[in-house]
């Protein structure tokens, strides 16, 4: 289905005559634009959360701006910044992934250790992989995803959060004092 959502429903599924069972209060319907977009619509004031797939196992939640996991929903962290730093990072042996094949230990068509590690990213809350990475050792994480968060509430119809006013406290007058006359240097 495509087109934005009325009230639990689509523009085109508000056309069609009404086959389906009536909605509980809580709705989450899929709407698919390119991505896959949920928006859970509540009964009350309307409120829209729209999360939109980013990749297999991993949505961005716009109007919170936050990462989650597609399966469980579980909060991965702050949307811009990385995903993995919210997700369980195992390394592994590449032999234990790539078995050696063949009779000689140099050409075996699997990665040397001493040469390249596998790091997999596993969702805390379900245990999904969530991404795998091929990287020398002491390579740092890479930052893969990377996004126009405010473009992106722009397209899908999201308001920006209101920013909160910071607090400032008044300062002080500055206080005068007034400066004893410098004594000239006696010779």
């Amino acid at each position: 289905m495509f087109g934005k959502i009325l009230f639990g429903r689509t523009e085109r599924q508000s056309k069609a005559p009404d086959l389906t069972p009536s909605l509980s209060n809580d709705v989450t319907m899929p709407i698919h634009s390119g991505f896959n977009i949920w928006k859970d619509v509540g009964s009350e004031a309307m409120t829209m959360n729209v999360k939109v797939q980013i990749t297999e196992y991993l949505d961005i939640d716009l109007q919170n701006e936050r990462w989650c996991c597609n399966r469980c929903a579980h909060d991965l962290g702050d949307a811009r910044e990385s995903y993995k730093k919210g997700c369980l990072i195992r390394e592994r042996n590449p032999q234990e992934v790539h078995f050696p094949i063949g009779p000689s230990k140099e050409f075996n068509f699997s990665f040397d250790p001493n040469w390249m590690r596998i790091i997999e990213f596993y969702c805390p809350e379900c245990a999904v992989m969530v991404e795998v990475e091929y990287l020398p050792p002491g390579h740092p994480l890479t930052w893969d995803i990377q996004l126009d968060i405010d473009q992106l509430k722009k397209k899908h119809g999201v308001k920006a959060k209101p920013k909160a006013a910071a607090k400032t406290k008044p300062r002080p007058a500055a206080k005068t004092q007034k400066r004893a006359p410098k004594k000239k240097a006696e010779k």
